[in-house]
């Protein structure tokens, strides 16, 4: 299903049982999706314990947006067993999909404080964030020990850009996508680049 075409919200549970979750997210999302809870399908991914809690991101979908992925499917020969999104669909290529959700401390690394302190202090691990730019929408994920924390999808994507080098160049919407795909790139800095490069990378 693509991204676009559901709402997923962050959530705390102050219980770890999936059938309790899946129970309470149409009363936990009741005033926070954009359509009639009684035609959409809920479902969550629980990213992480702590306690007795589960942090989790709940999705909601209308239904006819499932129903028309089925009724395609169907025409296509195809019996899907499962039906997912382009967010958490996009993350499994890199997350510990199979592995029960991890517990809180998971995220976080002790470290010994030897400036003058006692004791140690928790560190939280590095986030990874992955960008899948596709033609008019950009799909971004954020994972913290390979395991996924947040996805979103964002309008826009790769023809914004193709339009951004023709407006700058000011050539052919296809002189500009030929650009793009044989010498594009980003600067992570400006030292020792040219006048051009820099205005390539700013473009993009």
């Amino acid at each position: 299903i693509s991204q676009d075409r559901l709402s997923i919200r962050r959530k705390v549970f102050p219980f770890r049982e999936r059938s309790k979750i899946i129970k309470s997210l149409p009363f936990e999302l009741e005033e926070e999706i954009p359509f009639d809870q009684d035609k959409a399908i809920f479902d969550a991914k629980v990213v992480r314990y702590r306690g007795n809690t589960s942090e989790l991101l709940a999705c909601a979908a209308p239904k006819k947006y499932i129903d028309e992925l089925l009724s395609l499917l169907n025409e296509s020969g195809i019996d899907p067993t499962v039906i997912s999104t382009d967010g958490f669909a996009l993350a499994n290529l890199f997350t510990n999909w199979e592995n029960p959700p991890p517990e809180a401390d998971a995220f976080t690394s002790s470290t010994v404080v030897i400036d003058g302190l006692e004791g140690e202090q928790k560190a939280v691990s590095p986030c990874d964030l992955f960008l899948h730019l596709g033609h008019s929408k950009t799909i971004l994920f954020i994972l913290q020990n390979q395991f996924l924390l947040e996805t979103r999808s964002i309008n826009l994507g790769g023809s914004e850009i193709v339009k951004g080098i023709q407006k700058t160049y000011e050539i052919s919407f296809a002189e500009a996508l030929k650009g793009l795909q044989e010498k594009g790139f980003l600067l992570t800095k400006n030292d020792g680049a040219t006048k051009d490069q820099i205005t390539f990378s700013t473009t993009i």
